[in-house]
């Protein structure tokens, strides 16, 4: 739905983990709508272009940086913001950091009882409430402190989990449904949902992200009524474990913007990383030096988060309400006030202790072991919940291909087209499937969907001879300087392995 802001308005989003809409300037109005799509389609047919330097962090990150989209003069606002009905984006500090220290013991509780009063207030208002269950650590919670808290909420719950039936995921919610007695529905992950979700994403979500990302969710339509509550746990790893993507925050590094794959003119890209750079400064531009880790921390909050995770699980505000746990201010004001040596598996640990021994005692699909030591891996199940390393190889390969050396993609000079070919060759060939090198080709492909549904134009002026010039000379550099890159690189594997 889209609205036109007064003069006298002014629309507010939350730090952490809330929806923020989408804003652009048009006729010396302010829009806002729910989707990137609506505002694109006010925007005339001759001007809708394609944002370069989101494609740039795309292929790179797998999300946009910041508040840009694939449209051009269309923004996504900004976590802890304000936007004026006179197009202002105006931003508070993050809630700070610190490095306080204390045994998991006494964290434990005082984390249980954010959670609780966080997730009470949320569900007030609804009269059922469903509750996304994985065989993770984060779900897994969210499930026994809803049981803890049952006599102050009024909501019917269940727990849905989506996935292969012979999965770690959907063999561990079982058990956690079970041992809370509560309803357990299953929505199995077929190559049909998946191929729904990569149009999903591309069109529905403007393709800041790809169609894996988006899950079971989709299985929810008919489950869900719009008055009925979603509960989701993605922000969990990040704030209980200070982990994100697998990587506890001191070792997550913040990478220089790269043209991915050569796949972008190198003629263009000195002036889209520049631009890259301050999208994603974002995160942290309104606050004193910090450490470099508090930096990583609110980069990954408010863009890997943010702009991919959590813009993913908003599908689901199509037809219901969604609420992600572990968002509330004084939860995260507390869990940042801890260092992050203290934000470990030992906290939920003792977490699942203290609302029941038994859900400890179910393995963790993620290791295949339960948090309380007891039992071993069972072998006959599944690792992943999805086929995604196989499916765009099999199920999707014919429609990928037409999408990927589609001729109107080619013809907006985005990509070069010598190295999409060497792209989609090492994509058929690869020995090993892989569902990063399968995300490549989703990210082009979702591009090209995009592009057909709002009519996208070139974001580039068609190359002089100068161009064409200077693109081919870096080629050739960098093309010389490669076995050079490749030696060094060889050199550092052999010292870490001896060192």
């Amino acid at each position: 739905m889209i609205r036109q802001l007064a003069r006298s308005d002014r629309i507010s989003t939350a730090p952490i983990g809330g929806f923020c809409p989408y804003w652009m300037r048009h006729e010396d109005s302010i829009f806002v709508a729910d989707t990137a799509g609506e505002l694109a389609d006010l925007v005339p047919v001759d001007r809708r272009t394609i944002d370069p330097v989101s494609v740039l962090s795309l292929l790179q990150f797998n999300y946009m940086l910041g508040g840009r989209t694939l449209v051009s003069g269309v923004h996504k606002m900004l976590p802890r913001a304000t936007l004026t009905g006179e197009g202002e984006e105006l931003r508070v500090p993050p809630i700070p950091h610190a490095t306080r220290r204390a045994p998991h013991s006494s964290i434990a509780p005082h984390l249980l009882e954010l959670l609780e009063a966080e997730l009470v207030e949320a569900a007030r208002d609804h009269s059922r409430v469903h509750v996304l269950l994985s065989g993770g650590m984060d779900s897994r919670i969210i499930a026994g402190v809803l049981q803890r808290a049952r006599s102050r909420i009024q909501a019917t719950i269940d727990l849905v989990t989506w996935g292969d039936p012979q999965s770690r995921d959907v063999a561990y919610a079982e058990r956690v449904a079970a041992i809370l007695g509560w309803e357990h529905v299953l929505i199995e992950y077929t190559p049909e949902l998946a191929w729904a979700n990569v149009s999903a994403a591309a069109t529905w979500g403007g393709a800041e992200c790809t169609g894996i990302h988006l899950h079971g969710l989709e299985g929810l339509r008919e489950l869900a009524e719009k008055d009925d509550l979603v509960i989701a746990g993605t922000l969990g790893d990040s704030m209980g474990r200070a982990v994100y993507s697998g990587r506890r925050i001191t070792r997550v590094i913040r990478w220089p913007m790269t043209n991915t794959g050569s796949l972008l003119p190198y003629a263009q890209f000195p002036r889209l990383a520049r631009e890259a750079r301050c999208a994603r400064a974002h995160a942290w531009q309104m606050t004193d030096a910090e450490p470099r880790w508090v930096r990583a921390e609110l980069d990954m909050q408010e863009n890997y988060l943010g702009r991919m995770l959590c813009h993913a699980m908003d599908y689901a505000r199509q037809f219901c309400s969604l609420h992600q746990a572990f968002s509330s201010d004084a939860l995260v004001e507390f869990v940042w006030s801890l260092s992050p040596g203290v934000r470990c598996d030992g906290v939920y640990f003792e977490v699942l202790r203290m609302l029941d021994p038994r859900l400890a005692a179910i393995p963790w699909a993620r290791t295949g072991l339960a948090p309380d030591g007891q039992g071993r891996v069972d072998a006959s199940l599944r690792v992943t919940y999805h086929d995604w390393r196989n499916w765009p190889r099999t199920e999707f390969l014919d429609d990928l291909e037409r999408l990927y050396f589609s001729p109107q993609l080619a013809s907006l000079g985005l990509f070069h087209q010598p190295a999409l070919e060497r792209l989609w060759r090492r994509f058929t060939h690869e020995r090993r499937p892989s569902i990063r090198l399968s995300e490549d080709i989703l990210k082009i492909c979702s591009i090209e969907i995009a592009r057909e549904r709002y009519a996208l134009q070139a974001p580039f002026a068609p190359p002089t001879r100068r161009d064409r010039v200077t693109e081919r000379g870096a080629r050739l550099a960098i093309g010389a300087a490669a076995p050079a890159f490749v030696a060094l690189r060889t050199a550092k594997r052999v010292a870490k392995r001896i060192w």
